[in-house]
């Protein structure tokens, strides 16, 4: 198949800076014996902005499927799983969604936040930030030039980070939280080389802009406020595909359609991620009428004790059985003692 250049130079860097995405959410996704926990989705993709509003239309429809995909291979049931779309994404919107977010989770459950949209820097309202700006995705009823009188409807740092909090208090210290912001001003270098998420325009007042002076303007935090700690809050990680004063861009795709980098990214590293599957270990034999571990046979279990190693979490099932040779009474001792024997091996490494 015929890649382009863009999307090729995009699988490589990506992919690589996304390795360690891989055990992250192969955590996220085992669970320890008790209760399932119910996995729990909101994806916001914005392309379409208003005309009005001055907003560059964007390919950010595209990033859906590949992050729904994504999700569904890791067991997230369809009806847990949130999208809104350009204009169900207004500021309104996209916080009523997260309100309804963290009615809908419960302690010890797995929740991922997706956005894709455009992204841009906007005065600050409280003065908690450095360079004087706040980060915002920009919902769809958001401006991108300043207009006086005009109501300001991004989606601010400080706003997310009041909701993601909310969400981790609930989810406790059993939960997850995995963010991901595939827009402009929102963190990591996982940046393409297409249409560009936002803008190096800063949505503020002609005399805000006299306020901040000489000030230098990329300063700021990069975390959209999402990395506060503390107590009683479940786990989080969060991903950006850029820092706050640069612009995200979409990667071309072979078919020519344009996604987001980091969508991308995501969707591979997660392909790479099979669950809820069988893993083949093949058979270990023993010898006649013995449940000894023979060498060839310890191979085999090494491979299982790796892997829970790796896994700490992970629950196994092991089983084992003879020929007919022999009483059905000897033969089930046999198989128990097989078994045991098995189990003993892999606890004692």
């Amino acid at each position: 198949m015929f890649e382009s250049p863009i999307y090729k130079n995009a699988k490589n860097k990506k992919y690589m800076r996304l390795n360690f995405l891989l055990f992250f959410f192969t955590f996220f996704s085992l669970h320890a014996a008790g209760q399932e926990p119910n996995k729990i989705a909101l994806i916001v993709a914005i392309g379409k902005y208003p005309t009005t509003s001055d907003w560059p239309e964007l390919s950010s429809a595209n990033d859906v499927p590949l992050i729904k995909g994504a999700l569904k291979g890791q067991g997230f049931k369809e009806e847990n799983i949130t999208i809104l779309k350009d204009q169900q994404a207004t500021l309104a919107g996209m916080t009523n969604a997260f309100d309804k977010l963290i009615q809908k989770a419960k302690a010890g459950d797995i929740v991922v936040f997706h956005f894709s949209g455009h992204g841009e820097q906007i005065e600050d309202d409280n003065g908690d930030e450095g360079d004087g700006l706040d980060e915002a995705l920009v919902s769809y009823d958001a401006l991108q030039e300043y207009k006086a009188g005009a109501p300001i409807k991004h989606f601010r740092d400080d706003l997310l980070g009041q909701k993601i909090k909310e969400l981790r208090t609930v989810l406790g210290p059993t939960g997850n939280l995995l963010v991901i912001i595939d827009a402009c001003h929102s963190g990591t270098s996982t940046r393409g080389l297409g249409v560009k998420r936002g803008t190096n325009k800063i949505y503020a007042s002609p005399d805000y802009f006299k306020k901040l002076g000489t000030r230098k303007v990329t300063i700021g935090n990069n975390d959209y406020g999402v990395v506060e700690d503390g107590n009683n809050l479940a786990p989080m990680a969060g991903f950006f595909a850029s820092a706050p004063d640069q612009c995200n861009s979409e990667v071309v795709m072979p078919d020519k359609k344009g996604v987001g980098s980091l969508s991308l990214a995501f969707s591979m590293a997660m392909e790479k991620i099979v669950l809820e599957k069988a893993i083949k270990v093949d058979n270990i034999y023993y010898d006649l009428g013995k449940y000894n571990i023979r060498p060839d046979a310890a191979i085999e279990l090494d491979k299982l004790v790796r892997l829970l190693q790796d896994n700490p979490t992970m629950k196994i099932e092991l089983s084992s059985h003879t020929d007919s040779r022999g009483s059905d009474e000897a033969n089930m001792t046999l198989s128990t003692n097989r078994a045991k024997s098995a189990t003993q091996y892999i606890v004692s490494k």
